[in-house]
């Protein structure tokens, strides 16, 4: 027998190596691929959502998270326990969001920060000499969700300058409580013989109201003779009585053919000129039938 017949092929070390390398390397791409997938379309939340006060509240899940979405229906969103007012964010400070996908629920943080300055809008004032003017009266609105606005005055103060008759510019800081600031400025006519006191009393045209009311049509209950500062309004006797009243039996105010009927729900608020001063007060009603009426003299 031919030893040449015969022979022995032994495994062939190069190619074993190609192939473990292929296999370690089809291993790493199907653990990627697999990785990517659950990374990309399972739930990984935003760690923080920093809004603004006042700013519209989404509803769209891709605000709230980082992965890719397959299918929106598969997200519930939760801000249960978010300071939320007409669909707006009305309070700042830190809250925990959920959003749930599938069995998977996980919770983020939404900031609510303010960093807007008031939206302000000034008028000019005229005084008389000496008279005295708060920093705030040049101020005729004032927007801003985190009120109250406070009113300074930069550079030379009032009280210098009601001194001596003359128009003056007075240079006005608008600030929320957050120390958003704008700067304004006003004009101020000082006139020997006048007195803004006795226009702004002797004004008795409505002009607004601070209630959410939208059917008011100056109805007014109490119609004063002379406009009340609303420090003076607050301990005003008149109005103490009625509202001690008021909050007892609005009976004795309803006409006549309303006596059967029960008083579901009041509301008691001052009416302001453009000063805002109180000019008067007015009652609105809301009967058991569903009427609703600004009660009068």
């Amino acid at each position: 027998m031919n030893q040449e017949e015969f022979y022995y092929e032994g495994t062939n070390p190069k190619r074993v190596k190609i192939i473990c390398v292929i296999l370690v390397i089809l291993f790493i791409i199907v653990v990627g691929i697999y990785i990517y997938i659950r990374s990309t379309y399972t739930l990984n939340v935003k760690s923080k959502v920093i809004v603004e006060l006042g700013s519209e509240v989404s509803n769209n899940i891709t605000d709230y998270i980082d992965n890719k979405i397959a299918d929106e229906k598969d997200y519930t969103l939760n801000l249960k326990g978010v300071s939320i007012s007409d669909n707006k964010y009305d309070l700042v400070g830190e809250y925990q969001y959920k959003v749930k996908y599938k069995s998977i629920t996980k919770k983020g943080k939404i900031v609510v920060k303010d960093t807007t300055p008031p939206d302000v809008e000034i008028e000019e004032a005229k005084v008389g000499i000496d008279e005295e003017i708060e920093p705030d009266e040049f101020v005729k609105s004032c927007v801003d969700y985190s009120r109250p606005c406070n009113v300074e005055v930069n550079g030379t103060s009032i009280e210098e300058l009601v001194q001596h008759a003359g128009t003056y510019t007075v240079n006005l800081v608008i600030s929320d409580q957050y120390n958003n600031k704008v700067n304004k400025t006003a004009s101020l006519e000082v006139k020997k013989g006048y007195s803004r006191a006795d226009v702004i009393q002797s004004d008795l045209k409505i002009d607004h109201i601070d209630e959410k009311v939208e059917d008011f049509k100056n109805e007014l209950y109490i119609k004063y003779d002379k406009a009340l500062a609303p420090h003076d309004f607050e301990h005003n006797e008149e109005y103490q009585t009625l509202a001690e009243a008021a909050t007892s039996s609005l009976y004795n105010y309803l006409p006549e053919e309303y006596k059967l009927n029960r008083v579901d729900d009041f509301l008691l608020f001052p009416v302001f000129n453009k000063y805002n001063y109180v000019v008067g007060v007015a009652i609105r009603v809301t009967l058991d039938n569903g009427k609703t009426m600004y009660l009068s003299k």
